[in-house]
């Protein structure tokens, strides 16, 4: 497995799409989910949406991208929309899209988050998850798995604590591929708190696998709604809510956000999201 010091320092000629998958598959972030971001996920909707672009149908001058994770989606967006003739600048938010690399020992290095959460550790060649997985207890190798984490875990949050800048370095959290193109930005935010400077800015949204029942209660989910309207330009944008199931298919909504306010159903993909009736309810409904 290559390192994280290694993979986050290629340069986006170097990237390959088996080194990202094993990097990006290898972290867990401190909630429990994954930064994993499987390649070619969405062609098949990005393939209708290029279509709808060139009917005049959506407009995507200025896309806010929800729940990036890895950037790897959002860069094949970008591209298929380029290779239509369609220039688009994106803006990719995560709710994690930094880490920090802390040298703990000679040789040894944590990749953790802003809280000092152990999310890879590099020790001299190697690399090596912090969690246990099923087949340590068969080795045993979940004793060493747990001691690396008390030692190594440790030092890390001590040395962050610290304010130690020598011994810890800034690192983005997304592939590398993404600083190959200018017109696609990387922000961290938290889209269950509004924020003030995407207020009016963006005639495309999409939220992939963040909006669905199992992370949310429909009060959350009716905030973050709220919020993404707030986001849309006037007097006509385009949001596109989906999710991909266990089975790998995709289910989502394209809904067309009209002058007057009104909202209607442009498309459905599969058998639409999950969340629609929130949606239109809440597009619907004038903000105080």
């Amino acid at each position: 497995m290559i390192t994280a010091k290694k993979f986050l320092a290629l340069s986006p000629d170097q990237v390959t799409s088996e080194a990202e998958k094993e990097f990006f598959a290898s972290l867990k972030l401190r909630n429990g989910t994954y930064k994993t971001t499987f390649q070619g996920r969405f062609s098949e909707i990005n393939r209708e949406l290029r279509q709808l672009v060139g009917s005049g149908d959506i407009t995507v001058d200025h896309i806010l991208d929800i729940g990036i994770s890895s950037g790897s989606n959002t860069l094949e967006l970008y591209s298929a929309l380029e290779s239509a003739g369609h220039k688009s600048r994106i803006i990719g938010t995560d709710l994690m899209t930094e880490a920090y690399l802390v040298d703990v020992l000679p040789g040894c290095l944590a990749l953790v988050d802003s809280t000092g959460y152990p999310l890879r550790y590099d020790i001299f060649k190697w690399s090596m998850k912090p969690w246990v997985v099923r087949s340590d207890y068969r080795t045993c190798f979940f004793i060493f798995r747990k001691l690396i984490n008390i030692s190594l875990g440790y030092r890390a949050r001590k040395i962050i604590a610290a304010a130690n800048s020598t011994r810890v370095q800034k690192v983005e959290l997304v592939t590398p591929m993404l600083r190959k193109h200018a017109s696609i930005i990387v922000k961290k935010d938290d889209i269950t708190r509004y924020n003030r400077t995407f207020d009016g800015k963006f005639n495309f949204i999409r939220a992939a696998n963040v909006l669905n029942r199992g992370y949310f209660t429909d009060d959350d989910l009716r905030t973050i709604i709220y919020n993404i309207k707030r986001y849309l330009v006037k007097p006509a944008a385009s949001l596109l809510v989906m999710r991909t199931h266990e089975n790998n298919d995709n289910h989502g909504t394209l809904f067309d956000i009209e002058e007057d306010g009104g909202c209607r159903i442009l498309r459905r993909f599969g058998k639409g999201s999950e969340v629609e009736d929130l949606v239109l309810e809440c597009m619907r409904k004038k903000l105080s």
